[in-house]
């Protein structure tokens, strides 16, 4: 096991056998709130910061995004990560907070790399505003998926 996966792990708030995962989900959902959220990660056994990098981080940066969740308190999603046959749940705020470490970026280069790239305040009448210069990644459905 990787370290980066361990550390992420280690700050688990709660864990359950992954063959319990509807209920396990369930409970953390009625524990942490009214609308509360779970986003799912399946990491295979070599999960490391390429990993994050290019299929956890983008989805999960524009998912957050989308639903207006925002640092630094990332309230209303928890990350329940697969592990094996375990299921370890994961505040956001703790993963986001390994991951940027991790890849040496800040919740708003984060933001700026993955996310929906909409303004962030009010446009006045006459200002112009030019399409995004940076290119956007496309992102692939996991193997073995379809749409």
């Amino acid at each position: 096991m990787k370290p980066i996966l361990q550390d992420l792990l280690d700050k688990a708030f709660s864990r359950s056998p992954a063959r319990e995962a509807n209920d396990a989900i369930h409970r953390i959902r009625e524990s942490e709130g009214i609308g509360v959220r779970s986003f799912e990660l399946v990491a295979p056994s070599d999960a490391g910061i390429a990993w994050l990098e290019k299929d956890v981080l983008p989805r999960l940066v524009y998912h957050l995004e989308s639903l207006g969740i925002r640092p630094p308190s990332y309230k209303g999603v928890f990350v329940s990560l697969f592990q094996g046959e375990e299921l370890f749940f994961i505040r956001t705020l703790d993963f986001m907070a390994i991951a940027g470490a991790a890849l040496h970026l800040s919740a708003d280069q984060m933001y700026a790399r993955w996310g929906t790239g909409e303004l962030r305040r009010p446009m006045s009448l006459d200002e112009k505003v030019e399409a995004p210069t940076r290119k956007k990644e496309v992102l692939a459905l996991p193997p073995g998926t379809s749409e």
